[in-house]
């Protein structure tokens, strides 16, 4: 009885040791190849270098192995490997494919999995880690990939658009060209012709492009759909891009204060630019208070608030013409609104939490930990006190 009591302490005595070193310690792999991706031959057959970090924190043992459509097709020089802590291990993995694989990029993963036994037959976490690789396989006949670029432009600037493409097919491409049409609230408002391409190659690259004066055409979102057609196929894109100018519009306000306090007084704006929009302040005047904010930065399209302090110790309770002003780039975006002041409300304090959630969970289960571990030892003593007392009698 006493033995197995023993046993039980030293295997709880060690789990609160795992526990307590598991709280400040980060378990990982990492995985890396020299070589990200590789183009497809019939019969391929190639040799590429891969490593594996241990960042456990211990010395681990991993499997290495292969997952993916063609993972059958890959073998290592090791399965089984011993990396010390903190240490690096290299790695040969060899693919040799058959005739022909499904075209487009072929993901493999290549990785290693954790597979240390556990201390003493307890329980051990399990990490794994796996680095995507690609095998590209071209097309039949003609084929090609594409993106389309619509950039935003100045009101009345000139847009310009462009359609990279590239050849993945296995026969040469007589020409590429055609057409940009751009809308705006559903409506078609313009077609453009893109330059044409002739004689593309496998796997060579090109870039179609043209130009739109955007001259009397409202501010805001605007469509842009591009159809490239290349020896009798098509292929359809879609982009979307703005006309802007320089306009930073007040879309919100604090409108609601407290008596006898320094309150926040938020003002939200939105920029109508295609650029950032460097060193915003807002001012605002409630009666003979006037307050400033700080100075922000604006990025392309984008909302943001800035912030003044306004004490309504010096204004009246009810309601207030407040005159908002922001300043930008030797602009001024104006905004007349309404504010109430409302009585004074009584201050709630409340004393900030310093222990996080997580925190407390931690120490509870330190506390249980702890508590159980004394308690075993003391019905150990209180046993073998027990088996001494018998022995004497």
């Amino acid at each position: 009885m006493r033995f197995n009591e023993y046993k039980c302490l030293k295997k709880i005595l060690l789990v609160s040791l795992i526990f307590f070193s598991l709280i400040n310690s980060v378990y990982s792999i990492g995985v890396g190849s020299f070589v990200r991706e590789i183009k497809f031959y019939p019969n391929l057959n190639e040799n590429i270098e891969a490593f594996i970090i241990n960042n456990v924190g211990s010395d681990i043992r991993v499997k290495i192995d292969a997952r993916g459509g063609l993972a059958e097709y890959v073998t290592f020089n090791d399965e089984y490997v011993d990396i010390p802590s903190g240490g690096k291990y290299f790695f040969i993995f060899n693919i040799k494919l058959p005739e022909s694989i499904p075209p487009g990029r072929n993901r493999l993963d290549i990785g290693a999995t954790d597979v240390t036994p556990a201390v003493g037959g307890g329980i051990r976490a399990v990490t794994s880690a796996y680095k995507a690789f690609w095998i590209e396989a071209p097309y039949p006949g003609k084929y090609i990939e594409a993106s389309f670029t619509a950039k935003d432009v100045e009101k009345d600037g000139r847009a310009v658009f462009y359609v990279n493409v590239v050849s993945k097919g296995k026969e040469v491409i007589d020409k590429i060209s055609g057409i940009i049409e751009i809308s705006n609230q559903g409506n078609k408002i313009a077609t453009l012709t893109l330059d044409h391409v002739v004689d593309i190659k496998p796997e060579e690259s090109r870039t179609l492009e043209t130009e739109w004066d955007s001259t009397g055409n409202l501010v805001g979102e605007y469509k842009a759909k591009a159809v490239v057609d290349y020896d009798n196929k098509q292929l359809t894109l879609d982009a979307n891009f703005r006309i802007g100018t320089l306009l930073i519009e007040v879309i919100n306000y604090t409108k609601e204060f407290y008596k006898d306090e320094i309150n926040k007084f938020d003002i939200e704006i939105k920029s109508f630019w295609n650029t950032e929009i460097e060193d915003i302040y807002g001012e605002v005047e409630v009666g003979k208070e006037k307050i400033e904010s700080l100075k922000t930065n604006l990025a392309p399209w984008s909302t943001t608030k800035i912030t003044a302090y306004l004490d309504t110790s010096g204004l009246d309770l009810g309601e207030h013409t407040a005159n908002i002003k922001v300043y930008y780039e030797g602009n001024v975006a104006e905004e007349t609104g309404r504010i109430i002041i409302l009585p004074k409300r009584e201050k709630i304090i409340e004393m900030p939490s310093k222990i996080s959630s997580t925190t407390i969970l931690l120490i509870v289960i330190i506390v249980l930990l702890i508590t159980g571990n004394i308690f075993l030892v003391l019905h150990f003593l209180k046993n073998r006190e027990k088996g001494e007392e018998v022995k004497k009698k």
